[in-house]
């Protein structure tokens, strides 16, 4: 027997319509919702602290980048994402400091952390991430009978990539 898990950016409950299939592992909203191939969730930081600190930001940034062509705004549970024009970097690059700046003043605790990428900023709670999700079920598998494979393509990949390299030894082969 084997297992699979498909990590996204998506909630659980997206992946789990789209995808349809039985005992299936899902890591969803970028490692903050984990279901075991039993069918059992398990959420590393309570989705309600993070959840509201999230739609406070949502709302504030839906009011502060307005009036930017371009610019859209995606709340996914536990990140929110601003996807910025690929066309127009003056605009990119004003909306992301008026963002930035807006994070700053809703995070007064800072329990936020920012992540650049070329065409988006995402704004997660700190201390957890993909990699964190990825080794929370490597630890529970057998490493002598597992195969680990992980893909992806932005910026918040790059934590479970360096989680696998340490879960399989490979980050000593450089």
């Amino acid at each position: 027997a084997f297992s699979v898990f498909v990590v996204s950016r998506r909630r659980v409950a997206q992946l789990d319509e789209l995808l349809a299939v039985p005992q299936l592992g899902l890591v969803g909203q970028g490692g903050f919702e984990i279901r075991g191939a039993d069918g059992g969730v398990f959420f590393p930081v309570d989705p309600a602290i993070t959840g509201s600190l999230i739609r406070e930001l949502e709302r504030g940034a839906a009011r502060h980048l307005a009036g930017f062509p371009g610019v859209e705004i995606e709340n996914l549970g536990c990140t929110l994402s601003v996807k910025l024009p690929c066309d127009e970097s003056r605009v990119a690059r004003e909306a992301t400091q008026r963002f930035v700046s807006l994070v700053r003043e809703v995070d007064s605790r800072r329990q936020l952390e920012v992540l650049y990428d070329q065409w988006a900023v995402d704004v997660r709670l700190s201390g957890w991430h993909k990699g964190h999700a990825v080794r929370h079920i490597l630890d529970e598998a057998d490493q002598d009978d597992t195969l680990a494979i992980y893909l992806g393509d932005d910026v918040t990949d790059e934590d479970a990539f360096v989680a696998v390299d340490e879960w399989s030894g490979l980050e000593d082969e450089d």
